[in-house]
């Protein structure tokens, strides 16, 4: 990628879809890696490139998510709401193929803030916009796979419904060793 970015950069090709596209996948190379600040930075370079185009609101709205999920990573929770809400304006039309992967990420985070009802209600939409969006498919396996950990989770601290923490504002990065939430990738 880092050779990608230096021919584009030769080619005159620095504020174009390509170079934001080559950020973004700069990021999810570094989220990978968990190396969460390195794909903000990319994140970074791609939203302020993405929001200089035309009808690029789905590129911008995606660029929120994958903030998010960095952001939650390094237990920056209240910074991740709000990348979650700039996406889920844009989604709230749920025509986008990302919208499952925006329903994910938002479980995600009231996952970490201890709302498991909440956490589990985001999981259940986000596989039904996939699976009616692009049938069954590993996206789909990943959410399944992230509701039975939050719904094992819960019944192991027998937790009820009016249990739910409201928020976890001092938040556990990475919330157990042993716990590894995926976030549903299209």
């Amino acid at each position: 990628y880092r050779e990608a970015e230096a021919i584009f950069k030769n080619l005159g090709k620095t504020d174009g879809y390509e170079m934001a596209s080559l950020y973004n996948n700069i990021s999810q190379i570094y989220q990978e890696q968990e190396e969460h600040e390195k794909a903000l930075e990319s994140l970074d370079k791609a939203l302020e490139l993405i929001k200089k185009m035309e009808n690029s609101e789905a590129e911008v709205a995606t660029t929120h998510v994958n903030r998010a999920l960095s952001l939650m990573a390094l237990g920056r929770l209240d910074e991740a709401d709000e990348e979650l809400k700039e996406s889920l304006i844009f989604y709230a039309y749920p025509e986008s193929g990302h919208f499952g992967s925006a329903l994910a990420a938002a479980g995600e985070l009231a996952w970490r803030r201890g709302n498991y009802d909440q956490a589990i209600g985001l999981l259940e939409k986000a596989l039904m916009v996939t699976q009616s969006r692009f049938g069954e498919s590993d996206a789909c396996a990943v959410i399944r796979q992230n509701l039975e950990m939050i719904k094992k989770e819960k019944e192991e601290k027998g937790i009820t419904g009016a249990a739910d923490k409201k928020e976890d504002k001092g938040g556990n990065p990475s919330h157990c060793a042993s716990c590894q939430f995926k976030d549903a990738k299209f």
